[in-house]
């Protein structure tokens, strides 16, 4: 027979190992498909397995074999590894976060921002160690890690790769399983012959085929409803948001039955499955009676617990999702609960056609034969499906430092992941011999190591590698005490790098240096300091070209101040700010070599006057539109006549008649031809409708008639 060991050879040998039963099948990618070559699902051993955990390994290895056997015969290839899922109900998630002070002169690098991770899921992983009878370290296995957010110096940042900066952040969300559920999944596939390709979980399994990427811009609740749990899967704006588990599923429903009618537990399952309006499902009790038990007789039994199934769904749903979702869609073989999908819609105030079962039949991708088509097979077909396109998590067996390791294999994995699982933190690669030394850097406590310079020593397979090489099967790594020849005490350098943090620019021509201040304990320090416990640090740096010139005396508005008629006045302007040629805000982060230019405010005589003496007017004659332009004369500045384009000088005594301000009648002549009538006769002139002379006063928006008066009659 042929051989299926891998991705590239061949199908998939995907292994669904429930409560009840286990589903097997061989599927393949067929371009833009999946073709299913061959299936097979058998019911579990009694009691061999309990709310989706395995409880007796022989029993479930033995149901396996019978699968793998099948499906080999049926196919002629030889079996050796399986695409397996474990149920949600195991798996816990901690969030976890961690600081560093930084070098300001070198750049984050990508081991840093790895270093920096693995210390924020080692916090988590505290956190949980805190919630758990025992090491945390010992009992679960970190299967997955999201870094939610970086920050540089206290403020976010999308990564923290190539910056620089005084302190770097990070807050995580890792996820952890426990080891029995791995262990007993290996044990048991190990038994029947089979190794673990991959591992994923089964809510995650079942939403990459039903929600795929392209449906995760839209709110929907995706619920896996198996035996023992019902698994819960939330998507939204183009990602999962979140993952959740109803301890409870389909045996709550089949132990009701089982207990009113007093049926065994196998007997009260087909009953259950049989259940359809309008028929009676025939049985026998404990007791050797014969019961023909009728559709709504059952219903009445169950109808309390399927609320309180649907109720307890549709609560996690909610809390998942923070309000009720746009659709949900049911998998799982209690999804077929009669009522149960009417019941989780009210609950959640969604129409009817929102909550729907989905089986076979609503994949439109998969190809092939399927020997059941129910919503029972909708996971194990996501199985399959998740190891095709690389998304599951893949066993990777390493040693570190003589001691055997296995971990779940993330796309991404590298040494500093086989390290979280070994229980290495940040301390333990990056300090050298000593405690930590605490001291307040801006009134705010930070731990620095007491030397700088040596970090421990990452060899993988003999070679020298860092935190971020790869981790291949097989690997063997090794870490060696850093070599503390290259440490040195950790000095105020540490913290602010002359290089970095002093720089020339130009102001108004002339080089200016930049540099931060630093005091130890209220007195000014040089950057060779050696910094001891308990020191008070202050570091102010000089930021924006703002507080550049601030520094200097130089400010952002400038106050001219004169006297207008013998009244003393005064204004405030912005200076005007270049850089590099090009106008710029004062927030304007500092950069070396940048060429600073404050200009001076300019402030006109015409800008000091009264508005009156400046400002033209408009207004209507005979119905056309004119706007009139004031003509200012015998305005002195120290005594001698000015324009009104004159710059006005500190201390200048500016004296005006205000009297010759203002518009009259008069002033229509030097923009408008009146009608030769009016000018041989004269007539009447109306300002607003009401009569008035040629020295009557104008204002902006008068209505001004000129109306020639009647010819002389002979």
């Amino acid at each position: 027979m042929g051989e299926v060991t891998s991705m590239s050879q061949g199908p998939v040998f995907a292994l669904d190992i429930g409560t009840h039963k286990v589903a097997g099948l061989l599927i393949r990618k067929c371009d833009d498909s999946y073709c299913i070559d061959h299936s097979i699902m058998l019911e579990q051993l009694p009691q061999a397995m309990r709310d989706g955990q395995i409880h007796h390994i022989e029993k479930v290895a033995r149901t396996i074999k019978q699968v793998k056997a099948h499906l080999e015969k049926a196919s002629g290839i030889s079996l050796h590894r399986a695409a397996v899922a474990a149920a949600g109900r195991s798996l816990k998630t901690r969030a976890g976060s961690a600081k560093r002070i930084l070098h300001p002169a070198d750049p984050l690098t990508l081991d840093d921002a790895k270093v920096l991770e693995l210390q924020a899921v080692a916090n988590a992983m505290a956190d949980l160690a805190h919630s758990t009878p025992r090491s945390a370290l010992e009992n679960y296995l970190c299967v997955g890690c999201s870094v939610v957010r970086s920050y540089l110096d206290g403020e976010p940042i999308g990564s923290l790769v190539g910056h620089r900066g005084s302190e770097a952040g990070m807050d995580v969300i890792a996820t952890f399983l426990p080891r029995v559920v791995i262990d007993s999944l290996i044990t048991a596939l190990q038994l029947a012959g089979l190794d673990i390709a991959s591992i994923t979980l089964e809510p995650i399994a079942a939403m990459h085929v039903v929600v795929p990427t392209t449906m995760r811009m839209l709110n929907i609740a995706l619920v896996d409803i198996g035996a023992g749990t019902s698994d819960i899967a939330v998507a939204a704006e183009g990602t999962i948001t979140g993952y959740g588990m109803v301890a409870c599923g389909g045996d709550r429903i089949t132990e009701a039955i089982a207990k009113h009618f007093l049926l065994d537990f196998t007997a009260a399952e087909k009953a259950k499955q049989l259940l359809a309006p309008g028929t009676a499902a025939a049985c026998e009790d404990v007791l050797g009676n014969t019961l023909h038990l009728d559709y709504e007789e059952v219903m009445a039994v169950i109808r309390p617990v399927v609320q309180d199934l649907a109720a307890e769904i549709t609560a996690q749903i909610t809390a998942l999702n923070g309000s009720s979702p746009k659709g949900v869609l049911l998998v799982g073989g209690g999804s077929q609960t009669p009522e149960l999908a009417t019941l989780i819609q009210e609950n959640l105030g969604l129409s009817p056609n929102l909550v729907r079962i989905r089986d076979r039949t609503s994949l439109q991708r998969v190809e092939g034969h399927l020997e059941r088509s129910g919503p029972d097979v909708v996971t194990p077909i996501g199985i399959g499906c998740s190891y095709l396109d690389g998304i599951t998590m893949e066993l990777v067996k390493a040693t570190i430092n003589g001691r055997a390791l296995q971990f779940l294999k993330l796309p991404s994995s590298t040494v500093s992941n086989a390290l979280l699982y070994a229980g290495y933190t940040q301390e333990d690669l990056t300090t050298v011999g000593g405690e930590f030394i605490t001291v307040s850097i801006g009134g705010k406590a930070v731990e620095l190591p007491p030397t700088s310079g040596a970090a421990a020593q990452v060899r993988v397979n003999g070679e020298p590698a860092d935190l971020s090489t790869p981790v291949r099967d097989g690997d063997i790594i090794e870490v060696l005490p850093p070599d503390e020849t290259t440490a040195a005490p950790t000095t105020l350098a540490d913290l602010v790098d002359g290089d970095a943090a002093c720089f020339a620019v130009s102001v108004n021509g002339e080089e200016v240096l930049v540099q931060p201040q630093i005091t130890v304990n209220g007195v000014p320090q040089r950057l060779d300091y050696q910094i001891g416990h308990g020191d008070n640090i202050e570091i102010t740096h000089v930021q924006t070209v703002g507080e550049l010139l601030e520094s200097r005396g130089v400010q952002q508005y400038r106050t001219l101040s004169f006297t207008v008629n013998g009244e003393e006045r005064t204004l405030s302007r912005p200076v005007k700010l270049i850089i590099n040629g090009e106008a710029a805000p004062y927030t304007k982060t500092l950069r070396p070599g940048m060429e600073i230019t404050c200009g001076k405010p300019q402030v006109t005589l015409g800008e000091v006057l009264p508005r009156a003496a400046t400002a033209p007017i408009s207004i209507k004659v005979n119905g056309e539109s004119l706007q009139l332009t004031p003509t200012v004369t015998g305005i002195l500045v120290n005594g001698t006549p000015q324009s009104l384009d004159y710059l006005v000088q500190p201390g200048d005594i500016i004296q005006f008649d205000s009297r010759s301000f203002g518009f009259i009648v008069t002033d229509i002549f030097r923009v408008y031809q009146p009608d030769p009538e009016f000018l041989a006769r004269g007539g009447q002139i109306t300002v607003n409708g009401l009569s008035v002379g040629f020295t009557a006063p104008l204002k902006d928006g008068d209505v001004v008639e000129l109306r020639a008066a009647a010819p002389l009659t002979e």
